[in-house]
């Protein structure tokens, strides 16, 4: 139940976890002596739900739903009566009001568990986040703040192993004051990590901000993880919901932006159902002479998306009774394990070549033909009730070739792409502590496309489209990092959310990837593309847009998408992704070998 409440300030924040003395949860107890579970807009007894939620239509039968409606006036009046004021010392009233609603139900010997849990606004509509301009203070400070605050996580040991990213923006509620939004740090941690593992540590970054001048800053620390934006699995079947189906014909030369896959199903565990990995993006295409030879094209990914190909890669059946399919551990002294160290060179050939992918992916294909299957039978009926209009019969018959169509693309075995020929692994940085991202694809010469922006009518009427870029070719390449940039907007094709605009941001974000501490790495420093505030949508990438380039009206190519923070009070998609610089990823791939080996440049034509 939400209840509208102001902002919390500072003061009222630490007023409502002063007493949480619980090292295991977000337990705090009030003067009656009973217990309940409070954090940042959010009161719950007897305890908090675990964010996000998900709304689900309980069985009609509990007892407690059939009493729902029945209570709702008496709800109501309680909410009235408390007069619920969120900086309320300890929420009193919210506690208040949860406990008489919770009693209703108990008074009438409901005795199956009832919880109640009020939630304040924030928590309810999707929050508005922007680029923190250069002229604020904190840009100028953060170098010197910056280390501080992860000295003060670093002595928290739940903190130290849980963090996810620091993130530096403009966060609010409304589009038309968001000038007058606060500046945030906001903090992802592990989803397992309760409020009393991060208050401390909150509260002494406040302090900080407030020595240096900067009261006006927010901090929060939000659960959530790291996306890395792949779309995620799914067992292959035309019956388990849309994603991912592609419209149009299926391309034989991939432009960019495209969709592609490994060219397999997995088994998951030795006796458990088959299952496609996810799908993600090609970004766009390089060229490469090497020992001064022939100049030839590769087409560009993300590692992470490519290693679901490369043995030693599986999928299980985790244990308990809803059977979700997870990824297993890498073996040891696998070909992946090696390659997660080392990554993959050309040298590789044999094992190089047996990493193989197509596009689309399968997993695309069999959503798209389960989209095409739906409007088919919708079609036949409504054909049935009323046959007397043409424009339903041409639809039937469009939707009918169109499948057939790409049926034929998969059985002629136009689909098949073709294979690695170097990737980064998880171990490569740049010169600036950025991640190297990075998967170079050998494909047929068939389905090989350009650099070519797609045309204005490929960006969505929020989005301001890149006018001198449009239907033109990228032309060179250049690094996020130019003040002249900063701040600017860019533009990405992704495989998932298409054409988008945003900005990138002047403050760079830490981001501690999950594989990190299994390869002994720390934390990377990440350029951030954020969404612009006055986007309806605000969903400039989702799962299935990592490898997507990042580019300016210039046609210069500055950065790959590689994934975001999906934070539990956030809506599904993102609105801020992390770019590797294209600078720095290229320089990494020159580097390989001996110097001058690897000639390496966009393609332009």
């Amino acid at each position: 139940m939400a209840y509208p409440a102001p902002p919390a300030s500072r003061a009222s924040k630490r007023s409502r976890v002063q007493d949480s003395s619980s090292s295991g949860s977000d337990m705090s107890i009030t003067p009656d002596g009973r217990s309940h579970t409070i954090e940042r807009y959010r009161v719950g007894i007897p305890a908090l739900q675990l964010l996000p939620m998900l709304s689900i239509d309980p069985p009609p039968s509990l007892p407690a739903v059939s009493k729902v409606r029945e209570f709702m006036p008496k709800i109501v009046q309680i909410l009235r009566e408390k007069n619920i004021d969120f900086d309320d010392e300890n929420a009193q009233s919210w506690y208040d009001a949860a406990k008489d609603i919770r009693g209703l139900f108990l008074s009438h010997s409901l005795t199956r568990p009832i919880k109640v849990e009020l939630l304040s606004w924030q928590l309810i509509i999707p929050r508005v986040i922007g680029v923190v301009e250069d002229s604020h203070p904190l840009v100028a400070a953060w170098p010197s703040i910056n280390p501080r605050i992860h000295t003060i996580i670093d002595e928290y040991p739940k903190l130290k192993n849980g963090w996810r990213s620091i993130d530096v923006l403009r966060i609010g509620y409304r589009t038309d004051e968001f000038r007058s939004t606060p500046v945030t740090i906001s903090v992802t941690v592990d989803w397992d990590l309760n409020r009393v593992d991060w208050m401390h540590a909150e509260q002494r970054i406040e302090a900080i901000l407030n020595s240096a001048g900067l009261s006006d800053v927010e901090v929060e620390f939000e659960r959530g993880e790291i996306n890395q934006t792949a779309f995620p699995l799914h067992k292959p079947t035309r019956a388990s919901g849309l994603g991912g189906h592609i419209v149009e014909d299926y391309p034989q030369r991939l432009p960019m932006g495209s969709n592609f896959g490994p060219d397999k199903y997995f088994r998951a565990g030795h006796n458990g159902p088959l299952v496609h990995g996810p799908f993600a993006t090609i970004g766009g295409y390089l060229e490469m002479r090497v020992n001064g030879g022939p100049v030839k094209k590769y087409a560009v990914a993300c590692y992470h998306c490519v290693r679901e190909a490369i043995e030693g890669f599986a999928y299980i059946e985790a244990p308990g009774p809803y059977k979700e399919i997870i990824k297993a551990d890498v073996p040891h002294g696998s070909l992946l394990k090696l390659t997660d160290k080392n990554g993959m060179g050309p040298g590789m050939l044999q094992e190089r070549r047996a990493t193989t992918f197509e596009a689309p992916s399968r997993r695309a294909h069999n959503f798209t033909l389960q989209y095409h299957d739906q409007k088919i039978e919708q079609l036949k009926v409504d054909i049935t009730l009323d046959p007397g209009i043409p424009e339903n019969h041409q639809l039937l018959a469009e939707h009918v070739a169109s499948k057939a169509r790409k049926i034929k693309f998969f059985d002629d075995g136009r689909h098949r792409l073709g294979n690695l020929y170097l990737c980064s692994g998880y171990r490569r940085r740049t010169s600036k502590n950025g991640i190297i991202d990075i998967a170079l694809l050998e494909i047929d010469e068939a389905r090989m496309g350009n650099n070519r922006v797609p045309d204005k009518s490929a960006w969505r009427s929020d989005f301001d489209a890149p006018s001198a870029a449009c239907g033109s070719l990228l032309e060179d390449m250049a690094s996020c990092d130019p003040q002249s940039l900063l701040g600017r907007r860019v533009y990405k094709v992704g495989a998932r959310t298409g054409a988008t605009t945003g900005r990138i941001n002047h403050v760079k974000s830490d981001v501690n990837m999950d594989w990190n501490a299994q390869e002994g790495m720390g934390f990377s420093t990440e350029y951030c593309f954020v969404a612009d505030p006055n986007t309806l949508a605000r969903r400039i990438t989702d799962r299935g847009d990592s490898g997507a380039f990042v580019f300016t009206n210039g046609r210069k190519w500055i950065g790959v998408a590689v994934g975001g923070p999906v934070k539990a009070n956030e809506p599904p998609g993102g609105s801020l992704v992390y770019v590797t610089d294209a600078e720095e990823t290229i320089k990494w791939i020159q580097g390989i070998g001996s110097p001058g080996k690897y000639q390496v440049r966009l393609v332009t034509s």
